[in-house]
């Protein structure tokens, strides 16, 4: 399970939820680019705020749960 956000101060609020595994969103898109990150389809993606994401970056999300079967 990974957490997300736009920013780091609400992606580490998460954790207060139980989600250990936090990270914003640009860091977490750029990781997965890299290959540093990666996802399955055993993977659990908490989006916070999903309204407040850019289509560009939920193009990317879209993309990866296509590739990957992530949820």
């Amino acid at each position: 399970m990974i957490g997300l956000s736009q920013a780091w101060r609400q992606a580490d609020a998460m954790q207060e939820a139980g989600i250990d595994r936090t990270v914003a969103m640009q860091p977490f898109l750029a990781g997965i680019q890299s290959g540093e990150v990666e996802v399955d389809r055993n993977t659990v993606l908490v989006v916070d705020e999903a309204a407040q994401i850019g289509p560009r970056q939920f193009l990317e999300l879209l993309k990866l749960w296509r590739e990957t079967g992530c949820v």
